[in-house]
């Protein structure tokens, strides 16, 4: 370096200074430097120093305000650490001013932790299953993971570590956080700046819960008050209308009757009352209730709805399941989709009912077992006893539907007269539950005798009846002679109280010898006809002598079964004549 001097008489001169003297320059303008430096509060960084802020990082995912984030924390290994045991890594928030929650963070929170021995990020040394205990601090705002010092740490190591489950603070910024290894013995913990946001992004609206209630009904029971209810997230109140759907299966389709719509809490109000339409899918079908609500809180809000409706379920079988889906079309949001969100099971637990029970004999040995059911059924045991047993089970039976009855009706044919009992053990429909109760009007009897049918049954007063049974009753006819007289025999013969007899064709023999009061011998004969008559209540006699037939004389029928008394007289009277013709013979 130059030196400019000043000789005398003004003429100018120059020296070159020495190199403690350039030194010595070098280090009054240094601190010159300093000084005006720090009388201005610029930080000083002299190459070749590391930053102790160089030292670690810390990422939230998200990053947002007030949500539930991930924090990832690399801490790089510093001389002083080296060869030490990882004894535990520090994590302390609390120097924010609005800083990060740990209370919901344990163990099971951590996602990975390893060590970084290379500075690409990736772990290469995992340490997975040595973090022995966690411990906080400063109300929850310090975290410290402790290690079970098993691994030895070198200079180019950095350690990471990623938990869940932090809060994040509920405003936007940059929050310095201080992270420490080994943190009792270390005096200068590195610090890590985390950066916080607003969520801008509309948050998504869901279906979280819905149920039904009844949630199970009978086959064709009409429900008259059908609730269902679904709870909504993130529903939007930007002051503009959201659509909600309730649709139930298309087999219910024309079985409903919507009551009203309820918003059961929230901030929002229904806007458009509740009605029947063919619904989101276009199906054609009127299988859906739909209503609109309204929110102007400016911010999204949860909301619980109602939807109250009349069903008329089908005649269906036992565990049918209806599914009932939801849907929300939010105004500044993405549409909500719920499918059987909530579901009505059919339960039979009602019994059929059965009535008409009966046992007949409609022909000759045959039985026929028939009843009527209110619904249909699956199981059927008809147990028939007397003097044969039998049991009749479903699939003998056929049946008939009108008008909401079903009658069953069986036959058999046991191949022989007797006494039967029928009685019905098991009438189940198909949920199994059975309408035979053993009382009295499940049980009925029949008597098959020949020619004649006795049937009893629980409402009958045990008097017993014959439609087709025959009673005949004989008429005896006698003489007005002292010696003679007759009487008819059911083969149409005669006889004579002297000993002699008539045969069935009307020739009369005297056991005699044909030998007559006054010496003569004679033949008489008596010819008795029965001619054929459809009436079975009329008796008709003829009576003639010689070869000669007289005409059949008519009966009057009194309804009894037996003849009047104008066959006896006429018998009579033709008998006092043959008593005169005989005097008159012996006259003469």
């Amino acid at each position: 370096m130059i030196e400019l001097l000043s000789l005398p008489g003004g003429r100018p001169a120059y020296r070159v200074k020495s190199s403690a003297e350039r030194l010595e320059g070098i280090r009054a303008v240094l601190l010159t430097l300093m000084l005006v430096v720090a009388a201005i509060g610029v930080p000083m960084q002299f190459v070749g120093v590391a930053s102790a802020s160089d030292a670690a990082t810390i990422d939230a995912d998200p990053n947002t305000v007030s949500s539930t984030s991930t924090h990832t924390v690399r801490a790089e290994v510093e001389d002083e650490d080296e060869g030490q045991s990882l004894q535990d890594i520090d994590v302390d928030y609390n120097s924010a001013q609005i800083p990060a929650s740990v209370e919901n963070v344990d163990e099971s929170d951590v996602s990975k932790v390893g060590i970084d021995n290379n500075g690409d990020g990736a772990i290469d040394i995992d340490l997975s299953g040595t973090i022995t205990n966690i411990e906080y601090n400063n109300d929850f705002h310090t975290i410290t993971f402790i290690f079970d010092e098993s691994y030895e740490l070198n200079q180019s190591d950095a350690v990471v570590i990623a938990y869940q489950d932090v809060t994040n603070p509920d405003e936007p910024g940059e929050y310095q956080t201080q992270v420490s290894i080994n943190h009792d013995k270390t005096d200068h913990p590195a610090k890590a700046t985390l950066n916080i946001v607003e969520d801008d992004s509309t948050p998504e609206t869901t279906i979280d819960s819905a149920s039904v209630d009844p949630s199970t009904v009978a086959p064709g029971e009409t429900v008259s008050n059908q609730i269902v209810q679904f709870s909504v997230s993130n529903v939007s109140g930007d002051g503009v209308s959201d659509t909600h759907y309730v649709t139930f299966p298309d087999a219910l389709a024309g079985r409903l009757s919507p009551n009203s719509a309820t918003v059961v809490s929230g901030p929002a109000s229904i806007v458009s009352s509740i009605e029947l339409v063919d619904g989101p899918d276009g199906d054609g079908e009127m299988d859906t209730l739909t209503f609109a609500t309204n929110d102007d809180s400016g911010s999204v809000s949860d909301l619980v709805l109602e939807v109250d409706t009349t069903v008329e379920y089908p005649d269906a079988s036992s565990g049918t399941q209806y599914g009932i889906d939801i849907r929300v079309d939010d105004s500044d949001s993405t549409d909500a989709f719920s499918d059987d969100a909530a579901v009505v099971t059919v339960e039979d637990n009602t019994p059929p009912e059965i009535s008409s029970f009966s046992l007949t004999n409609p022909s000759d040995t045959t039985l026929q077992v028939s009843f009527d059911s209110n619904e249909s059924l699956s199981d059927i045991q008809v147990e028939i006893s007397g003097d044969t047993n039998h049991a009749l089970n479903e699939e003998d039976f056929t049946s008939t539907y009108d008008s909401g009855t079903y009658t069953y009706t069986a036959t058999y044919d046991p191949g022989a007269t007797g006494s039967y009992t029928a009685t019905l053990e098991v009438a189940a429909d198909d949920a199994g539950n059975d309408g035979a109760d053993g009382d009295d009007e499940e049980t009925d009897s029949v008597t098959i005798e020949d020619g004649s049918t006795t049937t009893t049954d629980s409402t009958d007063d045990g008097s017993t009846s014959s439609d087709d049974s025959t009673s005949t009753t004989s008429t005896d006819t006698a003489s007005s002679s002292d010696d003679t007289s007759t009487s008819s025999t059911d083969d149409g013969s005669t006889s004579t109280d002297d000993g002699s007899t008539s045969s069935g064709d009307g020739t009369a023999t005297p056991s005699d010898g044909t030998s007559t009061p006054d010496g003569d011998t004679s033949t008489e004969t008596a010819t008795t006809t029965a001619p054929t008559t459809t009436d079975p209540g009329v008796n008709q006699l003829v009576i003639g002598f010689g070869t000669a037939e007289a005409p059949a004389p008519s009966s009057v029928d009194d309804g009894a079964g037996s003849s009047g008394p104008l066959p006896v007289l006429l018998a009579i009277l033709l008998l006092l004549l043959l008593s005169a013709v005989a005097v008159r013979k012996r006259e003469g």
